[in-house]
């Protein structure tokens, strides 16, 4: 028996996206780095460089969804852990990355941060 976890409707769907779509493509996001608002400026967005903000039009977010594989994975840092994403896999985890520094250079690593992220399993 094939469980479906649905928290939207279709229509909700679809409302989401089309917001985000005006979103993406009226107000934008903020990028700082330069080289990746030049890759977004190729790729066809409207960039400006003061606000350091990219517009992306409806046909870019278009065709990068379209670009998308259905489904991946996510692997842990040793590699051994792996999460499926996508298809008909439905998955719980809390996953996240550190906030940048105020200085947006590199540091080493904590120790308590390099823990490897264990996914609780179900008994």
């Amino acid at each position: 028996m094939k469980t479906v976890f649905e928290v939207l409707s279709q229509d909700e769907i679809e409302r989401i996206h089309a917001a985000s779509l005006e979103v993406l493509a009226t107000v934008g996001i903020r990028v700082v780095y330069a080289t990746v608002r030049d890759l977004f400026r190729q790729a066809g967005a409207h960039v400006d460089e003061e606000k350091q903000s990219v517009r992306l039009p409806e046909w870019l977010v278009q065709q990068a969804i379209a670009s998308t594989p259905n489904q991946f994975k996510l692997y842990g840092s040793d590699g051994r852990l792996e999460m499926l994403i996508g298809g008909d896999a439905v998955q719980f985890a809390t996953l996240g990355t550190p906030p940048p520094s105020v200085t947006w250079t590199r540091r080493p690593p904590i120790q308590h941060h390099g823990r490897t992220h264990q996914p609780h399993q179900a008994d």
